[in-house]
């Protein structure tokens, strides 16, 4: 399976403004990128579309403070973290 590796990081986590999730791509693909609540909730769409193999670096804008799930779909292959925005005091 050509995903089978497949990994992405997201910094800072926790965060307490703007995250930055980086992957790479093997190849063109369709990918779906969102943010979900401890509920299941969507909190954000970051990205919906089609990109091209290599290096990619998407922006999650600051969230209230609380955990949430990066959700990221490629092709048909789901892969989640979690992400956990503290406040910024």
């Amino acid at each position: 399976n050509y995903l089978a590796g497949f990994d992405f990081n997201r910094y800072p986590n926790p965060s307490s403004g703007e995250t930055t999730v980086l992957f790479n791509l093997p190849t063109k693909e369709e990918v779906d990128i969102s943010v979900v609540d401890i509920m299941g909730r969507k909190a954000y769409s970051v990205f919906n579309g089609v990109l091209v193999a290599g290096e990619q670096t998407q922006k999650i804008p600051r969230a209230t403070p609380g955990i949430y799930f990066v959700k990221i779909v490629v092709g048909n292959r789901l892969f989640v973290k979690k992400l956990v925005v503290n406040s910024s005091n």
